[in-house]
């Protein structure tokens, strides 16, 4: 027979190849192991890759067969094998017996006679999927049972390889490449289609082609030849139409995977499209009278697994757009759309309610997608899906959400979270305008939610009077059992308790709205009444409570229990954090706050975080990282611009990062209007949020004045600095905020001690150390330095005043580090967290961060920024 020399030989390189380091490196390991596996679908690089690398290795003996379907002849596939092996051995006499007409066992046994096993060679075969007899793949599992010692096989294939392979993975004995090592990475992505297709595509244009293709290298190809046309569209406007019904991509998957398929196949691959994932369960429910493919059995074209059991599947981006745009080519709209909705009450069934209203949406089924939202749409949004449920809303009808008194309800709600008022107001009253069509009782029950949020709006507003007024209406036509809307009218009245002075009765009915929250597992609304007693703990001095409520708020995330709110707490934390000198711990708490409430949608909440960041990096003395994270708060006011308390928080929190600076010429003029915990021109906020405005206000008029003093170097500028606090202080002493009131006692000390009145400096100071001893306050006193070391010294000389002054002394000397220890400072110089650090060092983070520790202490230094800066020093 005669034999084909295109189907012995790699194939043939073009002359520009995209470097692919990482996959060739993977690919060194096959000469380690008895079989490498290359199983992806068509167009993935697979023979180019293995050819590729074959030719960086030019002394590595080796063979290739591509198979195709003839070789299911068993003869031909033998004829074939023995001319590729051929090439590594003689096999005279395996040849003879072939001819004979020897059983295959018998043909490969006589390579083995005339093999040395001394020589390491390679054995490539692709288009493994081909070979679809039983009598060829007992040959090839035979063959790679007994090959030489040192000889290797790659296989190429679509679908997994009908050999044990099992046995072979738990002896270490094969290396498993899939499409993930295949993919394309965004570096290669840009050279293929910018540097060898010379098309000149921006980073975000070669980002947004990797994901649409995912990698998938023939994909990209086919993209960059319809770029690359003479009538190829603008890039623009083709990168926004590319997808898998692009005419060069569905011909490509047509005739390369569609058309490969059995009918059965074909139809199971249009059905098994139709959901964004699927699994065997609901491809039954879709089409009982359909045999399903087990896993095993999938044919691989473009399906990703979702899970280790391989239960769960997907498609490739491009293979469902292609499968999708088939199926309703072929079954139309109508068959289309019931399949849809099979797909949706399925889903809706399973417990699946995100997936199921997507499809429902998708099906045109609006009657059904309201019924959801009834049911579970406020429920989502109180529990903490808040973006979720917005975008339920967003794709709802207008006309659905106006006469369906719950959708126009969660709407107003949203808007509320959203901070527009008065959009939210027009939704409360689209609301109780659709309620005539609703039953009586649920009406009443309805009503009572209504009158809840706009509790919750009057709040925002600032708007007691009415807080307590539709607080009052919502109590009388709410059910007993509501607990999820009677946490959120305790939330209203808590603020509305704090703006009327009663703060021990606030912290009572905080306490109850999240009581009533955490029993109807309405996570977002317990998050903001424990933020809210958690801030209140702060001001008033109260750390121990603080830190209780963080521990409460890490058992639910230890419960797989996540929702952005849960950025407040982590803002408190930090301030504790910081104020005992864990600088380190603070930013990351300070960090994860703005992590989490990204997705608050809560514009408030957001820009808290954003602060509470900015005064982290102040306190490490990281001024450029402060001004980068204001720039990001400052974002949050451009978008609501008349939204004074917005602004006024902004503002305070920029003179904090001027004076950092150097810059005290702009904190003097803010200084100059600055009317502290009011709103200009009128404006109102929650109660809550004016005590944070005027903590920050009373921060930046300290550093302020101080600076000022300091630069001035007059009696009279230190007489102006206790003119201007002690009023503020006198205020929150009688408000009860003792953290407030500690901070001002310590500048108001350094103040009569610079006017020389040292008895009145020395008794305010007593006062404040007595404060600052039981609750661990250390910041707000070392923060002042030289300044307020003469304070210190008169002070009784007790452990804690010891340890402040030993706070302010620079190392005598330093003592030397460990080679563990150094190891971690060349790290931590290089710019790599904790975590990174123990995963460079095979070490725990427990070890890591004892390290960390003791090496501060060594160089007499509390955080990162100073540790590099004391290294550099040194020489270190």
């Amino acid at each position: 027979m005669p034999l084909l020399p295109s189907k012995l030989t790699a194939p043939h390189l073009r002359p520009l190849l995209v470097a692919r380091p990482p996959l060739h490196h993977l690919l060194n390991r096959a000469t380690a192991v008895r079989l490498t596996t290359l199983i992806a679908p068509a167009g993935f690089g697979k023979s180019t890759a293995v050819a590729h690398w074959l030719a960086q290795h030019p002394h590595l003996p080796h063979g290739w067969l591509t198979l195709d379907e003839d070789d299911n002849d068993l003869g031909r596939f033998l004829s074939y094998f023995l001319a590729a092996l051929g090439r590594l051995t003689p096999a005279h006499r395996a040849h003879a017996l072939l001819a004979g007409g020897a059983t295959a066992e018998a043909v490969l046994a006589a390579v083995l006679e005339e093999t040395p096993n001394t020589e390491a060679a390679l054995l490539v075969l692709d288009d493994v999927h081909l070979l679809t007899q039983p009598a060829g793949q007992a040959a090839v599992g035979w063959w790679l049972e007994h090959q030489p010692a040192h000889w290797h096989t790659i296989a190429l294939s679509r679908t997994p390889l009908p050999l044990p392979v099992a046995r072979w993975r738990a002896q270490g004995q094969l290396l498993e490449l899939t499409p993930a090592h295949l993919r394309f990475s965004a570096a290669e992505t840009a050279e293929l289609l910018n540097q060898h297709n010379q098309l000149h595509l921006t980073a975000a244009e070669i980002a947004h082609l990797a994901g649409q293709t995912e990698g998938w290298v023939a994909g990209l190809q086919l993209a960059a030849l319809a770029l690359t046309t003479a009538d190829a569209p603008p890039t623009a406007a083709f990168l926004a139409s590319f997808d898998g019904t692009h005419q060069h991509i569905a011909d490509y998957l047509l005739e390369e995977a569609f058309r490969q398929q059995t009918a059965e196949m074909q139809q199971f691959l249009l059905l098994s499209a139709v959901p964004d994932q699927f699994c065997a369960a609901l491809c039954h429910a879709m089409a009982p009278h359909l045999p399903l493919p087990g896993p095993s059995q999938l044919p691989h074209l473009f399906i990703v697994p979702l899970d280790a059991q391989r239960e769960w599947f997907r498609y490739h981006h491009l293979m469902r757009d292609f499968l999708r745009q088939r199926g309703r080519a072929l079954w139309g709209t109508a068959v289309w759309q019931t399949h849809v909705r099979r797909v949706a009450h399925w889903l809706e069934a399973h417990n699946n309610p995100a997936e199921a209203m997507r499809h429902w949406l998708a099906a045109g089924a609006t009657a059904e997608a309201e019924a959801l939202f009834v049911r579970l749409g406020l429920v989502l949004f109180i529990g903490g899906q808040t973006e979720l449920v917005v975008r339920w809303l967003a794709a709802m009808p207008e006309s659905a959400v106006r006469r369906n008194p719950i959708l126009a309800m969660g709407q107003a709600i949203v808007l509320s979270n959203q901070f527009l008022l008065a959009e939210s107001e027009h939704y409360f009253q689209l609301a109780e305008q659709a309620l005539a069509d609703w039953p009586t009782a649920d009406s009443q029950l309805l009503r009572g939610q209504i009158a809840a949020g706009r509790a919750g709006n009057a709040n925002l507003r600032g708007d007691v009077a009415h807080t307590l007024a539709h607080a009052a209406t919502a109590e009388a036509l709410l059910a007993p059992e509501d607990w999820r809307t009677r946490s959120t009218v305790a939330l209203s009245m808590g603020f509305a308790q704090v703006a009327q002075g009663e703060i021990t009765a606030a912290l009572h009915t905080f306490h109850h709205g999240a009581t009533l929250a955490e029993r109807s597992e309405s996570w977002h609304i317990y998050l903001m009444c424990q933020s809210q007693l958690g801030y209140l703990h702060l001001v008033r001095g109260e750390p121990a409570s603080v830190r209780h409520i963080g521990q409460a708020v890490a058992a639910l995330r230890q419960r797989q229990i996540l929702v952005p709110m849960m950025g407040l707490i982590h803002t408190g934390m930090a301030a504790l954090a910081w104020e005992e000198l864990a600088l380190d711990e603070a930013l990351a708490e300070a960090q994860e706050g703005v992590r989490l409430c990204q997705a608050a949608l809560n514009p408030q909440a957001l820009l808290a975080t954003w602060l509470n960041l900015v005064q982290a990096h102040l306190v490490r003395g990281e001024v450029a990282q402060a001004q980068e994270a204001l720039v990001e708060a400052e974002q949050i006011v451009h978008r609501l611009p008349h939204e004074t308390w917005l602004a006024e928080i902004v503002a305070a929190s920029r003179v904090f990062v001027a004076t950092a600076a150097g810059e005290l010429h702009p904190a003097l003029a803010w200084l100059d209007g600055v009317q502290v915990g009011v709103l200009p021109h009128g404006g109102t906020a929650n109660s809550v949020l004016l005590i944070l405005l005027e903590s920050i206000q009373l921060e930046a008029m300290q550093v302020t004045l101080v600076a000022h003093a300091q630069q001035a170097r007059e009696r009279a500028a230190w007489q102006a600095v206790g003119q201007v606090l002690r009023p503020h202080r006198q205020a929150a002493d009688r408000a009860g905020w003792l953290y407030h009131a500690f901070k001002l006692l310590v500048v108001e000390a350094l103040a009569e001690h610079h006017t020389g009145h040292t008895a009145e400096a020395q008794t305010l100071f007593a006062r404040a150390l007595a404060m600052a001893e039981p609750r661990g306050y250390v910041h707000s006193v070392v923060r002042w330095g030289n300044l307020i070391r003469p304070l210190l010294t008169a002070a009784s000389p007790t452990p804690f005043v010891r340890r402040l002054l030993a706070l302010l002394e620079p190392p005598s000397s330093t003592e030397p580090l460990t080679p563990r220890e150094e190891e971690v400072v060349r790290l931590i110089v290089a710019g790599l967290t904790n975590e990174q650090i123990a995963a460079e060092l095979h070490i725990t983070y427990g070890t890591t961060k004892r390290h960390v520790n003791n090496i501060y202490s060594k160089l007499g230094v509390s955080h990162r920024a100073q540790a590099i800066r004391k290294a550099q020093e040194l020489g270190w």
